[in-house]
C-alpha cells in the first residue's frame, strides 16, 4: 500500500463526493477538490464534464467551477459519509 491510497472508500459516488466537498470547501478549484477526495487523475476529464452536463455545476475557465442550484440542493440532499460508514468497511482482525 502505498501512502496515496485511500484506506477508507466512501459509499458516495464520485460525482457526489466532489458536489459535496465544493459545497463544503471555499476553495472553487476542480483540481484541489479531486486532490482532497482522492479522485484518480484519469477519471478527472470525465467528471468534470459530467458536473457541467448534468447542470451540477458550471464551468468558469482556468479549471474552475460554481455549484449551480442543483448541484447545492444535491450536496444538502446527499448523506454525509460518517466515522460509523468508515468503521463498517473496514476488515475485522482475525485471531
Amino acid at each position: 500500500m502505498t501512502l496515496h491510497q485511500r484506506h477508507y472508500r466512501s459509499p458516495l459516488t464520485p460525482l457526489m463526493l466532489v458536489i459535496q466537498r465544493l459545497h463544503r470547501e471555499q476553495s472553487s478549484a476542480f483540481a484541489d477538490i479531486c486532490d482532497m477526495t482522492s479522485i484518480p487523475r484519469d477519471l478527472r476529464r470525465a467528471l468534470f464534464a459530467a458536473l457541467v452536463e448534468q447542470g451540477y455545476a458550471t464551468d468558469e475557465g482556468r479549471g474552475r467551477v460554481h455549484l449551480t442550484a442543483l448541484g447545492t440542493a444535491a450536496a444538502v440532499a446527499q448523506p454525509v459519509a460518517t466515522a460509523d460508514d468508515a468503521r463498517r468497511n473496514t476488515i475485522p482482525n482475525s485471531r
